[in-house]
């Protein structure tokens, strides 16, 4: 059995769950200010290992083939992913595509995706400034994470 290790990390929670999670999430933190595109990729991975996990729990993973969208569809559509947390991880797989192209508005897309470390934590996924929302009584709604 490997020895706990003291982490001081958005992602230090993921230890318990899972290394692979754990090392992505801390390889996207590290990067985060000096490779905005190599961040993105480690995000987009530790989604995508992230959804295989939760549909291998749920008994629905069926092969490592299958694409991040086409796995995040079925999720949602055996309503195992909320709508909130479908459309966060369709962002972080389409950040993750434009990364890879090395897109020019990168860092716009960064200080988006930075919400993703963020949620980590939360248990629950609040009504959030999602693309195409609007605000409610002229009041923003709550962030992303509560």
């Amino acid at each position: 059995m490997k020895p706990r290790l003291s982490l001081s990390s958005n992602f230090s929670h993921l230890q318990s769950h899972d290394e692979q999670l754990l090392r992505l999430g801390m390889l996207g933190e590290r990067y985060f200010a000096d490779d905005p595109n190599t961040c993105l990729l480690k995000l987009r991975q530790l989604a995508e290992v992230l959804t295989q996990l939760v549909a291998s729990n749920v008994g629905i993973f069926d092969r490592v083939e299958e694409s991040q969208y086409e796995l995040l569809s079925r999720l949602r559509d055996h309503g195992i992913l909320p709508a909130e947390i479908y459309q966060l991880f369709g962002e972080v797989r389409r950040t993750g595509n434009a990364a890879y192209l090395n897109d020019p508005d990168i860092a716009a897309r960064v200080r988006f995706i930075g919400t993703f470390s963020r949620c980590g934590r939360s248990r629950s996924v609040a009504r959030g400034p999602w693309p195409g929302r609007r605000r409610t009584r002229g009041k923003s709604r709550a962030g992303i994470c509560r």
